[in-house]
């Protein structure tokens, strides 16, 4: 049975698990924690990382929503990809991963390349907002 990480108001925050989801011919190891209720957090890590780089923080958000911290294709648990992935792809997966999972209103998180990662995809994931004159 996994522990748990005590809240102030004496609920539980699930300790970590690693979980996998397959994205067309990429698997990509992530780690879920967190609480219902709150804003969902998706964490993307920079070059030579992987999702563990990320458990600190992952831990502090979980007390306030999910939280899901994954690898990148080649990074941390996440096999190679058949072919190098550019930015854009990257970026891409991201999209898939937050569909498949049905994270409606990301809080994308990157550090490092993660940012770049999850910045060139915010139109991919929520609308454009409309401009006012």
């Amino acid at each position: 049975m996994p522990r748990n990480h005590a809240l102030p108001d004496g609920e539980d925050v699930p300790e970590p698990r690693d979980r996998t989801v397959r994205l067309g011919d990429q698997v990509i190891v992530y780690e879920a924690t967190g609480t219902l209720g709150g804003p969902d957090f998706v964490l993307v890590h920079g070059i030579g990382m992987g999702h563990t780089v990320f458990r600190g923080l992952a831990r502090e958000l979980g007390t306030v929503g999910r939280v899901f911290a994954l690898d990148l294709p080649g990074f941390g648990e996440s096999p190679e990809p058949s072919t190098p992935r550019s930015m854009a792809e990257s970026g891409d997966l991201i999209v898939a991963f937050v569909e498949q999972l049905g994270i409606d209103e990301p809080v994308l998180v990157g550090h490092s390349m993660g940012t770049q990662v999850v910045a060139g995809q915010w139109r991919g994931i929520r609308p454009s907002p409309t401009a006012s004159s």
